[in-house]
């Protein structure tokens, strides 16, 4: 996997801005669970509205990213389809947390392909950075657009007519939260709400930080929005997800935490439930522990990254915690659960 050194200058200079688990490869052809294909859209023509597949690798940011993409493209009218040879335009969503994950990508970019060898291919996610320059140079691809390039994606709709003037892509440029509150998830009872993007940490083996620019949140106001308006169209759950989301709020004036934004969000009495994706063990603040401890509207569990239990490990993989950080996340957390 390519990774040109410019990379790590884009992440740290990125400015502030602002859906599943990577499959294990397999050999083609792919068998395409409905619940894996999030249909995406199409324009007004002669023809009728194009038509837009998206496909969507790896964790649960990736599935807020396409459900957001695929909110904004039915605004503008045009048609969610599943990924077959019916879509006008396709979109590979992709994860690059393994080689195996850049050649399922590339899989999913060859089937595009085949399936309309007259349709636009654009290629988004993680691998869209990582792997920019192999992913350029397959014939198939006719886009290739970082995390934090979807005004490039608009640029080229336009250019094919399957969208309307420049309002979208300028949109995009000068408000990265723009598509925050178009996420469609239908035919669910659980939304994804992504609240925090990229990370910091420049961990050994991580190449999040090179794919997703440095850590960045959701002004809480936004947030909290957003759940009361997934509770008003029937969501039972609202999923709170990140890439790292014990960072929430760090970047923000003024600067707040995650168990604020949570201490926001219950004040607001919003009927369901609440989950956390995964908090870091040094996320795992006593007032973040207290709080999941009295909650009625948090969900009493838990995903906590490990790694390793072994300190020297932890410090070779540059992962700035110990195990005293894990054992304080487990063993509090397991004394407040028993009173919940």
């Amino acid at each position: 996997m390519d990774r040109p050194g410019a990379l790590r200058e884009l992440a740290l200079s990125a400015k502030p801005v602002e859906v599943r688990a990577p499959r294990t490869g397999s050999p083609e052809p792919f068998s395409e669970p409905a619940d894996r294909v999030a249909p995406v859209a199409r324009r007004g023509s002669a023809a009728g509205p194009a038509r837009v597949a998206v496909v969507t690798l790896g964790c649960k940011v990736n599935q807020f990213d396409s459900a957001s993409l695929v909110g904004r493209l039915q605004r503008e009218g045009l048609e969610p389809v599943a990924f077959s040879g019916d879509a006008d335009i396709f979109v590979v969503n992709t994860c690059s947390v393994t080689a195996r994950a850049d050649l399922e990508a590339r899989q999913w970019i060859r089937r595009a392909r085949r399936l309309n060898p007259e349709g636009t291919v654009i290629v988004t996610g993680c691998y869209a950075a990582s792997g920019r320059a192999t992913l350029e140079a397959m014939p198939e691809v006719d886009l290739v657009a970082g995390v934090q390039e979807r005004e490039r994606i608009y640029k080229l709709l336009r250019d094919r007519g399957f969208v309307e003037g420049d309002r979208l892509a300028c949109q995009a440029a000068a408000d990265p939260f723009m598509d925050f509150e178009e996420a469609t998830f239908g035919g669910r009872t659980r939304a994804f709400l992504k609240v925090q993007d990229g990370c910091n940490a420049f961990c050994t083996f991580c190449v999040i930080p090179y794919t997703r620019g440095r850590s960045r949140s959701t002004p809480p106001a936004r947030v909290v929005h957003q759940v009361a308006r997934l509770a008003e169209q029937g969501f039972r759950e609202v999923v709170l997800t990140g890439i790292n989301l014990s960072t929430y709020g760090r970047d923000l004036k003024p600067r707040t935490d995650l168990r604020s934004l949570l201490e926001q969000i219950e004040a607001q009495g919003v009927p369901g439930r609440l989950r956390l994706s995964s908090v870091e063990p040094t996320g795992f603040t006593d007032g973040l522990i207290a709080l999941l401890g009295r909650s009625r509207l948090l969900c009493p569990h838990q995903h906590i990254p490990l790694q390793s239990g072994d300190d020297a490990v932890l410090r070779r993989m540059n992962r700035r915690r110990s195990s005293r950080h894990l054992r304080k996340a487990s063993i509090t957390g397991r004394r407040r659960g028993r009173h919940h």
